[in-house]
């Protein structure tokens, strides 16, 4: 299978509990999130969101959609949030929020898998491709939540 690690960090001029409260609920991401066009929710968690299965649409730079299901393992308020992807790609996702004096430390990790063998022949033409894609979803992102927060 072909393998992708994802890391992506922002710095966003607000206090952890402003940002966790946004990060954690996955169905409001679209308002802010240019590049997610959709979050439905699959089944619902616990009263933590453990075992919560939500299913998220993308559209980035480049021309396909891709569709995940994201079921949520661990949550950690206001500091972690943990899922396994299903659909379109397979692995785990890791959000970590740290507060460093008036600005929150954000570190998403994505560790995914295509799961169809075609993938793996093609990963070594598309890899910089879904790099510089995932990198633009998540400049996007970076850029409504701070917005979507106050900043600029």
């Amino acid at each position: 299978m072909a393998d992708y690690e994802f890391t992506t960090e922002w710095d966003l001029p607000a206090p952890r509990d402003a940002v966790w409260k946004i990060i954690r609920n996955p169905q409001n991401w679209p308002i802010w999130w240019r590049g997610l066009e959709s979050v439905g929710e699959g089944r619902p968690g616990q009263a933590d969101a453990v075992g919560g299965i939500w299913r998220l649409v993308w559209h980035g730079a480049l021309p396909y959609r891709l569709t995940v299901d994201i079921e949520i393992t661990r949550v950690e308020p206001p500091a972690l949030m943990e899922g396994r992807i299903s659909g379109g790609l397979q692995g785990t996702g890791c959000w970590t929020l740290q507060e460093q004096g008036n600005t929150t430390r954000v570190r998403f990790g994505w560790y995914v898998n295509g799961p169809r063998p075609w993938m793996s022949l093609v990963a070594p033409i598309t890899r910089p491709l879904f790099r510089w894609n995932h990198n633009v979803l998540m400049e996007a992102g970076r850029h409504g939540l701070n917005k979507h927060l106050g900043g600029n």
